[in-house]
């Protein structure tokens, strides 16, 4: 995990509930998609807010991107919210 980048989640009414902060590289894709990988399927709605993200590592975008792929079939219900969603759904 980056020492800079926490994440936070919550379930609530079958919507898992991601909040991600600080920095966002390779390590924290992998965080952040181990955390889909293993709370996702009790969800019917996958929630990621990036607002309190302070940047996006080219590195991260790309492992990220890489990672959801085999994973995108199952999960029609990601969305993301927040200053940086843009950069997760392109």
């Amino acid at each position: 995990m980056a020492a800079k980048f926490q994440l936070f989640s919550s379930l609530t009414k079958n919507v898992l509930h991601l909040q991600l902060r600080g920095e966002f590289d390779g390590s924290a894709a992998c965080e952040l998609i181990n955390k889909i990988e293993e709370d996702g399927s009790s969800a019917s709605k996958i929630l990621v807010d990036t607002t309190e993200l302070r940047c996006i590592h080219p590195f991260g975008k790309t492992v990220f991107q890489n990672r959801i792929g085999p994973l995108s079939r199952k999960l029609f219900a990601l969305t993301f919210t927040g200053k940086f969603k843009h950069q997760f759904e392109s």
